[in-house]
């Protein structure tokens, strides 16, 4: 499908701008649904992948047809997310106990939640609150192959091509991740995780 689409037309400005619509129309959903999940800012989830996909019209002769798109999409947002750390997040640290800053927005916030009562959506965000602050803890070596399994369903063959590391690796720092996880949403769960 890939192959009809990036060379059926000759490299011009409107031909570009079409092929960007178009993958932005089929993958930029799921793309910046990753990002909100890496960086819990919607603001910079969404520059994020607009990054993602202008990196991907520059790169669009590197890009092997044989091999899943949303793979390469997924290696590019990964360079593109460890540049902002280096960047940024060492100098905003999140706090477990820290409030919510003006520029960040609660897990809460990004994602829908399920019609219930008062009660059980208050709940769902209390938790919802919990795990993103948790997971803004962990480092992002061990965030970052997590959130490809358990929130992207990838797997862990596929994780290791994108985070271009052993599989082996990409199993221990999954692990690892959710013993941390366990280790810092237990004291402050207060038993609404279970």
């Amino acid at each position: 499908m890939f192959t009809r689409i990036f060379n059926k037309e000759p490299s011009n400005n409107n031909s570009k701008l079409a092929l960007f619509e178009r993958l932005l129309k089929e993958h930029g959903d799921k793309v910046h649904s990753l990002a909100c999940r890496l960086t819990g800012n919607k603001d910079l989830a969404a520059d994020l992948t607009q990054e993602a996909f202008l990196r991907v019209l520059e790169n669009i002769e590197r890009y092997d047809t044989s091999k899943p798109f949303e793979n390469w999409v997924h290696v590019i947002l990964r360079n593109l997310y460890f540049d902002w750390i280096k960047r940024y997040e060492n100098s905003h640290a999140v706090s477990l106990n820290g409030h919510k800053d003006g520029n960040n927005r609660e897990l809460g916030e990004i994602l829908p939640l399920p019609e219930a009562d008062p009660l059980g959506q208050a709940m769902n965000r209390e938790k919802q609150t919990l795990v993103q602050k948790a997971l803004k803890a962990l480092p992002a070596e061990f965030r970052m192959p997590l959130l490809l399994c358990d929130s992207e369903d990838l797997s862990y063959e596929e994780i290791s091509r994108i985070l271009n590391c052993p599989i082996g690796t990409v199993r221990s720092r999954i692990h690892r991740a959710r013993k941390m996880l366990k280790e810092i949403l237990q004291p402050s769960a207060g038993g609404i995780l279970s």
